[in-house]
């Protein structure tokens, strides 16, 4: 008489049951066709089917289904796997965009998601470039500021109009003429204080 589970065990893997075992034959095994697979040993008459990597959920195909193991999926560029099993990916999503006015501290993987930190003060990122941008220093090359930089956006410069220069360099020498006052009063008024002292003197 044979033994079913033990005749099962050792013909299970990768196959499956065709014929029960009687008295007087052994079970009789297939295996599984393409497409279907078994990984242990089994009392199933039928093999499992094997998964599709769904591109639509971030995923590929990283090793087609065999006799005796499932396909093993892995994240499409630009996706990470947010849930795995052993080798396998069964959930993928997407890597994170950075925001205008961050910038990408860590790329992202196929096992984690990008990392974005925050440009420092006195720096902006717009989408154009990939790292944070010091703004222009309008001052420094002549021009006037005419809106101050954000974290998404350059400082705005624009030329001094022409009209304004006469009102500055009016405004200086009108300075200058009230410093110039000034100490010119001062002066007198010293010369009369030390011309008086020696009055009293004589």
């Amino acid at each position: 008489m044979f033994l079913r589970k033990n005749v099962l065990l050792l013909f299970q893997t990768g196959g499956w049951v065709y014929a029960d075992c009687t008295d007087f034959r052994s079970t009789l095994c297939k295996p599984c066709p393409d497409g279907t697979f078994m990984d242990h040993p089994t009392y199933h008459p039928v093999c499992y089917i094997s998964k599709s990597c769904d591109e639509g959920s971030g995923l590929k195909m990283k090793t087609s289904c065999t006799k005796v193991s499932d396909t093993v999926c892995e994240p499409l560029e630009g996706f990470y796997c947010s849930d795995s099993r052993k080798d396998d990916c069964v959930e993928a999503r997407k890597h994170r965009h950075c925001e205008p006015g961050e910038y990408i501290r860590e790329h992202g993987t196929s096992s984690t998601d990008t990392v974005c930190s925050t440009c420092s003060d006195g720096t902006f990122l717009d989408g154009t470039f990939t790292f944070c941008q010091k703004h222009k220093q309008c001052e420094s090359e002549g021009l006037l500021l005419l809106r101050a930089g954000t974290k998404t956006e350059d400082a705005q410069c624009g030329d001094i109009p022409s009209d304004w220069t006469g009102l500055i360099v009016g405004g200086v020498l009108g300075h200058l003429a009230v410093v110039l006052v000034a100490l010119t009063a001062w002066f007198c008024r010293e010369k009369i204080t030390s011309f008086l002292n020696r009055s009293k003197n004589l």
